[in-house]
């Protein structure tokens, strides 16, 4: 896998992923319907995309960007525009190269949102 257009890789992914096929993702994505890879991202990573999705629950009259919170569930519909960690995986060559083998020339990554879902929450 080249993804090398992220400045930060090793912040990002984990050694062990750095070093997967993209075609093998598409593989198993055509045959089971999705890839799993355990520790894909580093927890720093990890953390990093969680304190930016989170640091704005309870942005009570601000005019910033944050989550909604609806019964016994947060969610935050725009990740892109506040994690700059999920916007370098959003965008990096990994994503597209397995858009591009999988889907074709033509996608669009859509519903890029982040959800903590409480005990006893039904979500359909």
């Amino acid at each position: 896998m080249n993804i090398s257009n992220i400045k930060n890789l090793d912040f990002l992914f984990t050694k062990e992923f750095q070093n997967i096929d993209t075609n093998i993702v598409v593989k198993e994505l055509s045959e089971k319907g999705y890839f799993s890879f355990p520790n894909a991202f580093t927890k720093a990573a990890v953390n990093a995309i969680e304190n930016d999705s989170t640091k704005s629950k309870l942005n009570l009259n601000k005019n910033e960007i944050s989550g909604v919170y609806a019964e016994r569930q947060y969610y935050l519909t725009n990740l892109l525009s506040v994690s700059k960690t999920f916007y370098e995986f959003a965008t990096s060559k990994f994503v597209f190269e397995v858009c591009k083998k999988y889907l074709g020339n033509e996608f669009r990554l859509k519903s890029l949102r982040y959800y903590e879902t409480y005990s006893r929450h039904h979500m359909p």
